[in-house]
């Protein structure tokens, strides 16, 4: 009968242990989530103004090809190909910049860090059921 007291008493403590663990680790995996989840909607703010900007920029080249660059490259160089070729590099490296850093927001979205965790703990519970008593 002692003996199936303290086989008793070892399951509950070891419930309690687990169910300890597990409420820790759910407040902290929420936690989580909201950080990444902040995180996710500044970079995808970021990645709407750039967007925005790239946009008017874009307008804003195709104003500039009809108009700037012929008068401006044809004042100083007296050709219009090497204006035109300097002008559209120049805006070219803009636009480049501006997605290469929209490209690099976007790997800020998502929940990768939140998956992780709750695969650890998925993989932590199945070990700790599986243990031998």
């Amino acid at each position: 009968m002692e003996s199936l007291t303290q086989e008793f008493n070892a399951i509950r403590d070891r419930a309690e242990a687990t169910l300890t663990l597990a409420s820790a680790w759910a407040e902290n995996f929420t936690n989580l989530v909201q950080l990444e989840f902040r995180r996710s909607l500044q970079a995808g703010s970021r990645i709407f103004v750039m967007l925005l900007i790239l946009f008017f920029l874009v307008i804003s080249v195709i104003v500039s090809l009809c108009g700037g660059l012929g008068l401006l490259g044809y004042y100083y160089f007296q050709s219009i190909y090497v204006a035109f070729g300097i002008f559209l590099f120049s805006q070219i490296l803009i636009i480049g910049g501006l997605l290469l850093t929209a490209n690099n927001l976007k790997k800020l979205l998502g929940f990768d860090e939140s998956r992780r965790q709750a695969k650890e703990a998925l993989e932590d519970v199945t070990a700790l059921f599986k243990q031998p008593d």
